[in-house]
C-alpha cells in the first residue's frame, strides 16, 4: 500500500530529528490510519479543500463523502494532538471566501493555508496544466488576496500578511 510506504519514510525521518507532515486529499483517512500516522511520527497534516461547498469540493475531487472522512479524521487528529490545517488553492471553485471559515470549522479545522494559483512555471516541470479554475485575472487575484487577508478575524490564516501583500504588489507591477 503506497500510503504506508510513506509512513516507513516518516519513521526514518523522525529518527534523525526531522519534523514530519503529511499532505493529503483525505480519502484514506479514518481513525485507525490517523492513529498509525501519529504513532509513526506525523505531527502535522495538511488536507486539501477546494471549495466552501460540499458538492463542489467532492465533485472536483471525484471523491463522494470524502468530507465526512475528513471531519472524522480531524476529530481523531485533535484527540491525538496532531495539527490539521486546511490547504486551499485560490480558484473559481471558491465563490464566497467569507463562507470558508464556518465551513472549515464545521470540518474540524482551526487553521487554513492558501496556495496561490500557479499559471506559469519557469521550469521544465510539467506537473501542472492550464485550467479555467485557476487562470484568474489580475482583478480576480487581487480580490482573492484581499478576501484571504480579511478572513484572519474568523480563522487562523497561516500565510503571513507580508506574503499576501507581496503577491498583490506583483499584480500591479
Amino acid at each position: 500500500n503506497r500510503a504506508w510506504m510513506v509512513v516507513a519514510f516518516d519513521v526514518r525521518a523522525t529518527g534523525i530529528g526531522m519534523t514530519v507532515l503529511l499532505v493529503t486529499n483525505g480519502s484514506l483517512l479514518n481513525p485507525d490510519s490517523c492513529r498509525k500516522l501519529k504513532e509513526n511520527g506525523v505531527s502535522s497534516v495538511f488536507i486539501s479543500i477546494d471549495s466552501h461547498e460540499t458538492e463542489s469540493h467532492e465533485a472536483n475531487r471525484g471523491l463522494p463523502k470524502v468530507l465526512e472522512r475528513i471531519k472524522t479524521a480531524n476529530a481523531e487528529f485533535a484527540r491525538l494532538g496532531v495539527q490539521s490545517t486546511a490547504s486551499v488553492t485560490m480558484s473559481r471553485l471558491i465563490k464566497d471566501y467569507k463562507k470558508l471559515p464556518a465551513f472549515l470549522k464545521s470540518l474540524g479545522f482551526g487553521a487554513v493555508t492558501f496556495s496561490y494559483p500557479l499559471i506559469h512555471l519557469g521550469s521544465s516541470f510539467l506537473g501542472y496544466r492550464d485550467s479555467n479554475l485557476v487562470d484568474l485575472s489580475n482583478d480576480e487575484l487581487d480580490a482573492a488576496f484581499a478576501a484571504v487577508d480579511s478572513l484572519r478575524r474568523d480563522i487562523t490564516v497561516v500565510n503571513p500578511t507580508a506574503s499576501l501583500e507581496d503577491m498583490r504588489s506583483l499584480l500591479q507591477g
